[in-house]
């Protein structure tokens, strides 16, 4: 769905936000429901806040599942 190239000293984590929101233009209209499963680098508050509190007006709420340990 995306890709990035990045230096190898940028952590997994970094910008995981944006991440996700240029992904989520990328996908085509027929798609109607979006969910988001991450590993620990997903752990971050504004990335699990904008899933959450359904600040993408297209998609609503972003149901997820972050892996922490």
């Amino acid at each position: 769905m995306h890709t990035e190239f990045r230096d190898g000293n940028v952590p997994a984590g970094f910008e995981q936000r944006r991440v996700l929101e240029e992904a989520l233009k990328s996908l085509p209209k027929g798609v109607s429901k979006v969910r988001m499963r991450s590993d620990t680098a997903g752990y971050q508050h504004d990335l699990l806040r904008y899933c959450d509190e359904e600040k993408n007006k297209r998609w609503g709420r972003i149901e997820f599942t972050v892996a922490v340990m």
